[in-house]
């Protein structure tokens, strides 16, 4: 509401909307993107456990 103050013209009002709505929506993609990146990272992490367990084994029975 108090933002509605700040800007004495419509026009103006719209623009600022426009900007706060880009903003947002970079922080979603940038939000996005990490979630990915953690998700591939805890598949790497995974992968290498799974590798590791199984060499473990190979080496316990020999």
């Amino acid at each position: 509401v108090i933002d509605l103050f700040k800007y004495p013209t419509i026009s103006s009002l719209a623009d600022f909307l426009g900007l706060a709505n880009t903003n947002e929506l970079s922080n979603v993609h940038q939000t996005e993107a990490k979630n990915e990146q953690l998700k591939k990272g805890k598949t790497r992490i995974n992968q290498f456990l799974k590798i590791s367990k199984r060499i473990r084994n190979f080496s316990n029975n020999l």
